[in-house]
């Protein structure tokens, strides 16, 4: 059974001192993927992912994988092969999977309405913590496409048990009445704000005063993020 052992930014670190690579050294070898692939990746990002500062999203683990030629799983810090096995040669074990419910859309601009009446889609196991409630969205908007792009699916873990603590730069799920938006969260002594993270500027932070913000509910916290090709 795969388990988390590793962080991406400890995966990342490890090849860097086996390789003598240095950040600059991975950008420079990307550049090639990022045209073939249409994924960009620039200096900032790839730092936050070596100093763990920020997770990267499935498309950029993609993208380090094939660079640094190696297993995507193992990149994300699961204890797999770090070889990447050649897909034509290797008849892959079936994962276990999870059934989730899915919700349908959700918005990643404003708030909008969704769905009540779930689906159910299946996601492999590993990828959630049991004792948990999870379920699944897709994502409606550019406002958060530097991390979650358009039309990509989050697993989003229930938080509204009350065990959440809310630390800043979470992506989570917001519900205002019966609409609902994906965000990321920073949070002042005063104000709760809402803030967007798209390579598109037209979008703004929404803020609300701690004290008067009793309609804004916190729902979920985004776990993972992927796109399902047909």
């Amino acid at each position: 059974m795969m388990s988390k052992v590793a962080t991406t930014g400890q995966r990342l670190k490890e090849i860097m001192n086996e390789t003598g690579m240095k950040q600059v050294d991975i950008l420079n070898k990307s550049l090639p993927f990022q045209k073939s692939l249409e994924i960009s990746m620039g200096k900032s990002a790839l730092s936050q992912y070596v100093n763990d500062v920020q997770e990267p999203d499935q498309q950029r683990i993609y993208l380090l994988a094939q660079t640094l030629d190696v297993n995507e799983a193992w990149l994300m810090g699961y204890n797999v092969n770090k070889i990447k096995i050649d897909a034509e040669t290797y008849i892959a074990t079936p994962s276990p999977t999870t059934e989730l419910p899915y919700y349908g859309t959700v918005s990643a601009g404003g708030f909008e309405y969704a769905s009540v009446d779930p689906d159910l889609m299946q996601v492999p196991t590993h990828l959630i913590k049991d004792n948990n409630s999870y379920f699944i969205l897709k994502t409606n908007g550019d406002s958060m496409n530097k991390v979650i792009a358009n039309g990509h699916y989050v697993i989003v873990q229930d938080i509204r048990d009350g065990n959440y603590t809310l630390k800043n730069n979470d992506i989570l799920i917001f519900k205002s009445g019966s609409e609902y938006t994906m965000k990321r969260v920073r949070k002042t002594d005063t104000m709760l704000h809402l803030e967007p993270d798209s390579y598109i500027n037209e979008f703004e932070t929404q803020s609300f005063e701690i004290n008067d913000c009793l309609d804004v509910e916190i729902i979920g916290k985004v776990i993972y993020s992927f796109r399902e090709f047909n």
